[in-house]
C-alpha cells in the first residue's frame, strides 16, 4: 500500500510523452492490448495516471494483459489471436522486440530518449502504412544496438 501511495505521486514515465496525440489519431483503427512487465493492473493504473484511459481519447476495446499471464512472448501470442487481422507489437525493449519476432507480428519501437517523437512517428506514418498492408522492421538494428552496451542506455536525455 505504501509503495503504490509513493508511486502515485510521481509523474507519469518518458515512455508515454507523445501516446496521447498518437493513441489518439488510432483511435477507432485497431484494438489496443498493453502488455506489461508487472501486474496487469499496474500497468493499467500507469496507463489511467498518465491519462491515456478516457472517452477523451476516443479508444474502444482495449485489454491490459501481465506477467500473470505469461511470458512476455506467450503475451504477444495471445496479443495475435486477439485480434482479427494483422498485429502490430510497439514497445521499448528488446524483449518485447524478440516477442513480436516470434509470434510473427510487427514491432515498433519506442525509442528511449525519443518517446515524443517515436509516439508522433507511429500515429502520422508507420501505423497508417500498416493498416495499408506495408510490413517493415526498418531500424531493427539500430535500435538492438542501442541496447547491446548494457542499461546504459536509460541516461539517454
Amino acid at each position: 500500500i505504501d509503495a503504490d501511495r509513493r508511486l502515485s505521486v510521481l509523474p507519469p514515465p518518458r515512455a508515454f510523452e507523445g501516446a496521447a496525440e498518437a493513441l489518439r489519431a488510432l483511435a477507432g483503427s485497431a484494438r489496443i492490448i498493453v502488455a506489461g512487465e508487472g501486474r496487469s493492473q499496474d500497468t493499467e493504473r500507469d496507463w489511467r495516471r498518465a491519462g491515456l484511459l478516457g472517452a477523451s481519447l476516443g479508444l474502444g476495446e482495449i485489454a491490459f494483459v501481465g506477467e500473470e499471464g505469461g511470458s512476455v512472448m506467450e503475451i504477444a501470442l495471445a496479443a495475435k489471436n486477439y485480434a482479427r487481422g494483422p498485429v502490430l507489437v510497439v514497445g521499448d525493449s528488446p524483449v518485447e522486440m524478440e516477442a513480436a519476432r516470434s509470434s510473427g507480428t510487427v514491432f515498433y519501437p519506442i525509442w528511449p530518449g525519443r518517446e515524443k517523437e517515436s509516439w508522433l512517428d507511429l500515429a502520422k506514418d508507420f501505423f497508417p502504412a500498416f493498416a495499408r498492408g506495408e510490413r517493415s522492421s526498418a531500424g531493427s538494428a539500430d535500435f538492438l544496438a542501442l541496447f547491446a552496451s548494457g542499461p546504459d542506455w536509460k541516461h539517454i536525455a
